[in-house]
């Protein structure tokens, strides 16, 4: 036919075009067993590059782990070489410091999630790596100095007003512990026996401070009290000595406490069982004179010589009967012998006179051992009244 090629014309062409666009024209068709081990060899292809990824995922986690160690490190190094440094300078900074550090580094750490590229269109979710984030520890601020030097001060001033204080209650403390130590020293409060002076003028001005000496060491509680005893002269006159004797016993009394002194005349003594032994007088009045502090005896010239021995032991200044005693005597030297009292010397003094008149009157009666020691003891103290 006329529009037919023939056959191998249409195929050399159909070859020549092919051949001039660099195709190779249709493929030979595969067959199924190497279509399957061409499908197997991608499969492996894709697990290698699996595999080669997840390698390099997990190299890049291994060596971002070991850059994180380093810093961490690095980081500890810088903190101790600081700490080590201000060791030196402030030691309570430094331990400050390491707790802060430590509370740090027990706080829980902050990760971070990373993901890989996906093959084939699959999302791989790669395990979440911890990391670190470093963190600079916080300084405790500094006490300013202004608070440091106003901290000081007030120490200070509190240090000073308790010392202050202390000094103040020592000294109140110790003021009143004299005052007491005094008032007890003193002993009972009394008026003096100077108020007397005015009414006494012939009486020499020195009896009113020994009366006031004498009550007070005889008051005395802190030490050992002493008695004291005073012989009166008179030359008759004896309402005027009964009236002074009212007057200072009265004072007396009330410097012992108020209590009624024991007034006893020559009488008592001429009774037989003290004329015979006086220590019969002295076991009758000694509880009598502790209790009272006050005796006066009046008319010394007329007890017998034997009952005048008790005021050996009462009126005795070192081992007395009753150590919290006054002893008030009396002497009527107007009954005394003419001659004896004209035989005493007009510028001698009353002691020298009633040492006088008490030897002449018993050193017949009693030997010189017993009646010089009893003359010594009861002229301690001598006054002319009248």
């Amino acid at each position: 036919m006329p529009g037919d090629f023939p056959e191998e014309i249409t195929v050399s062409s159909a070859a020549k075009r092919l051949a001039k666009r660099n195709i190779s024209g249709p493929r030979p068709r595969q067959t199924l067993e190497s279509f399957r081990r061409t499908s197997i060899d991608d499969g492996a292809v894709a697990a290698e590059l699996l595999s080669v990824s997840r390698d390099n995922h997990s190299f890049d986690a291994k060596s971002a782990e070991s850059s994180v160690n380093k810093s961490r490190q690095a980081l500890t190094d810088e903190e101790e070489t600081s700490d080590n440094d201000e060791e030196f300078t402030e030691d309570s900074e430094n331990v400050q410091d390491l707790v802060v550090q430590r509370v740090r580094q027990s706080t829980p750490v902050i990760s971070r999630r990373q993901r890989t590229p996906s093959l084939n269109g699959l999302d791989n979710r790669i395990p979440f790596i911890a990391e670190r984030i470093p963190t600079t520890p916080k300084r405790s601020p500094k006490p300013r100095v202004n608070d440091v030097e106003n901290g000081n001060t007030f120490m200070s001033l509190v240090i000073v007003v308790a010392v202050v204080l202390i000094i103040v209650a020592g000294l109140f403390s110790g003021g009143v512990a004299k005052k007491k130590a005094a008032e007890t020293r003193k002993g009972p409060s009394c008026i003096h026996f100077d108020i007397l002076e005015s009414s006494y003028h012939s009486i020499d001005s020195t009896l009113w401070d020994s009366l006031d000496c004498s009550v007070r060491q005889a008051t005395l509680t802190t030490a050992r009290p002493k008695p004291g005893t005073f012989l009166f002269m008179h030359n008759g006159a004896p309402a005027v000595v009964s009236r002074f004797l009212e007057n200072v016993t009265k004072i007396t009394s009330d410097c012992f406490g108020g209590t009624a002194p024991i007034v006893l005349g020559s009488e008592r003594f001429k009774q037989p069982d003290i004329a015979s032994d006086f220590g019969v007088f002295v076991a009758e009045y000694a509880q009598a004179l502790r209790e009272r502090s006050v005796m006066v005896v009046r008319n010394l010239e007329d007890i017998p010589p034997k009952a005048a021995q008790a005021f050996h032991s009462i009126c005795d200044p070192e081992e007395p009967l009753v150590s919290r005693a006054l002893i008030y005597l009396t002497m009527d030297i107007s009954a005394a012998p003419k001659s004896l009292v004209e035989s005493l010397a007009a510028g001698s003094s009353e002691t020298a006179k009633a040492e006088k008149l008490l030897k002449q009157m018993w050193q017949d009666a009693l030997r010189p051992e017993v009646l010089d020691p009893l003359i010594t003891r009861l002229t301690e103290n001598v006054y002319r009244i009248v």
